[in-house]
């Protein structure tokens, strides 16, 4: 069976090129702000807020809250403490955390990073499933003509 060139299939159009491609668009993205900022929240409540009070007790300190990455600091997102005298100490997760954990943690916690990772998840696994259900639609179509 020979394919013309130029047929791509039905997945081949621009997903803007439908009648609500342009809303479906701006809810794809609001709905991954919204997820990012979700997965934000979770990690840092969850996960990273408990591991950074349990290290500064180990070490006798108060945890005073966290600083995500900025250009300045190459280790990522810090714990700050607290000491007995007063003083505050910066302390990286890669310090008491895993690599990977602590590195997934700075993704997830830094919003310039995770939003548009989460743009580009949410985009990708949206033309997935369009190219999904468009390659069962056709193939239903074909089972019925056949039959």
């Amino acid at each position: 069976m020979m394919r013309n060139r130029d047929d791509d299939g039905p997945t081949a159009t621009h997903f803007l090129s439908d009648p609500h491609g342009r809303r479906n668009t701006v809810m794809l993205i609001a709905a991954a702000i919204l997820a990012a900022i979700a997965a934000s929240c979770y990690a840092e409540f969850a996960i990273v807020v408990p591991a950074c009070r349990g290290y500064g007790q180990a070490q006798g300190m108060l945890y005073a809250g966290t600083k995500t990455w900025n250009y300045r600091q190459e280790e990522g997102t810090v714990c700050m403490f607290r000491r007995a005298d007063g003083s505050e100490t910066a302390i990286p997760l890669q310090k008491f955390m895993p690599f990977l954990q602590s590195l997934t943690l700075d993704w997830t916690l830094d919003l310039r990073l995770s939003i548009p990772s989460f743009i580009a998840l949410f985009t990708l696994s949206w033309l997935g499933l369009q190219r999904v259900l468009a390659g069962a639609g056709g193939s239903a179509v074909r089972s019925r003509d056949d039959g």
